[in-house]
């Protein structure tokens, strides 16, 4: 009989005293032995503790994590290298796209072609010189003496927009009036459309000469005759507005003389007359018709410092009134011709300049055409700085004195300011 049919009747309760001893004998036996394998097995983690996971699990994690580090890695090439590109995008705009389109057009702060910077750049550049003296300002400067009769530039500002924009402000001063600011936008070389016909300087009247200046205008007379000299009428009728003014005033006027003075001439005048002499007309044409230029008899404002190789292309661009009235330079005329021949030369180069301030309607007037400022210097060098008149300031008594004098061949009052403590 077998062991399993014993252990059936066991169950049954069917089995023989000896059947039931020899099942219970068994059970002993295994109750010992699985005793002994408990002892020897490692202890089986608790029901509450994580079960540690098996080998294909773990085996898939760290592929999992390779996989996910790879494509981190992948994503930030990627992203370095997007990031690379938009900075040389960037790069390549600013230092090379924008430039190159700027370079098309006019550029107030860019040094002129063929013409010295005044600005220093040596390591102990004078500051003043490098804000200051920019290449507008000393073009606006030039233009200013030579065309504007008693107003003088004190700065002249330009920002850069990018794309050949500019913000552009220029300052000026006058003897008699108001300072004045002009600003606008200059747009691919030109002032925008919003500047409409503002100029940044204002210019005589072209006949306040008469038969002596450009323009020459013809009066009929009471006796139905014609002239292109001043009028009696005229003259008397500044005469009168000159008595009648009060002596606590400064009066400027324009006067023209009966025939061209030399600068040397006009210097020896200017010490004799009583009113002072601030700017004179120079003839620059063999032409009745021709543009109104002259000369300021001393610049106003900030004192330029010239570099070596500016001063010997524009000798005395800038005259220092300090040297023209001393006793110790015997041939201060020689220094105002060279003053005058110089802005002309200087205005030869400026037809960018020139372009971008003298012609809002998109035509360009005379004060902005290069050629007449060429041509003028071309007439002084071959015939000298003949000058025809001058713009003087002095008080009443002084212009009823200079109206009085022989060479005076016109008066014309222009401006009337208070003289205080006079």
């Amino acid at each position: 009989m077998n062991f399993a049919d014993m252990l059936q009747r066991y169950k049954n309760g069917t089995a023989s005293m000896e059947e039931i001893q020899m099942v219970e004998e068994e059970i002993r036996k295994n109750e010992l032995i699985n005793e002994y394998l408990s002892e020897q097995l490692p202890p089986m983690p608790m029901l509450d503790e994580p079960v540690p996971p098996d080998a294909e699990k773990q085996r898939r994690k760290q592929e999992i994590k390779k996989i996910n580090r790879a494509v981190n890695i992948k994503l930030c090439k990627i992203l370095s290298v997007m990031l690379a590109l938009i900075v040389a995008a960037g790069s390549y705009v600013k230092c090379v796209a924008v430039p190159s389109y700027d370079a098309q057009f006019y550029n107030p702060l860019a040094a002129i072609k063929n013409v010295p910077d005044v600005r220093d750049d040596s390591d102990d550049k004078n500051v003043t010189n490098e804000e200051l003296f920019s290449p507008l300002y000393l073009a606006a400067r030039a233009f200013t003496e030579i065309n504007c009769p008693g107003w003088s530039v004190t700065s002249a500002e330009a920002e850069s927009l990018g794309f050949g924009c500019y913000d552009v402000s220029i300052t000026s001063e006058h003897l008699m009036k108001y300072d004045r600011n002009f600003s606008c936008k200059l747009v691919e070389g030109v002032q925008d459309s919003g500047a409409g016909e503002k100029w940044f300087f204002e210019r005589a009247n072209n006949r306040v000469f008469y038969d002596n200046g450009p323009y020459h205008s013809r009066y009929v007379l009471s006796d139905g005759t014609t002239t292109t000299e001043q009028p009696e009428s005229h003259r008397t009728s500044h005469r009168e507005a000159l008595e009648g003014m009060p002596k606590s005033v400064y009066l400027s006027a324009y006067i023209s003389f009966d025939e061209d003075l030399t600068v040397e001439e006009l210097l020896e005048l200017d010490d004799e007359l009583g009113v002072s002499v601030h700017w004179a007309p120079v003839r620059i044409s063999y032409k009745e018709h021709f543009q109104l230029m002259g000369f300021s008899m001393g610049q106003l404002g900030t004192v330029m410092e010239p570099t070596e190789e500016f001063e010997e292309m524009f000798p005395h661009f800038e005259l220092d009134a300090s040297l023209l009235y001393s006793d110790e330079l015997p041939e201060k005329h020689v220094m105002v011709e060279e003053h005058f021949k110089s802005l002309l030369k200087y205005l030869t180069y400026q037809k960018e300049f020139l372009t971008a301030f003298c012609s809002p309607s998109g035509q360009v007037n005379s004060c902005g055409n290069v050629i007449n400022y060429h041509d003028a210097l071309t007439y002084v060098k071959n015939n000298g700085v003949m000058v025809y008149g001058a713009f003087v300031i002095g008080t009443r008594d002084e212009m009823i004195e200079l109206e009085q004098r022989a060479e005076v061949a016109s008066f014309h009052l222009e401006d009337v300011k208070l003289a205080v403590g006079v």
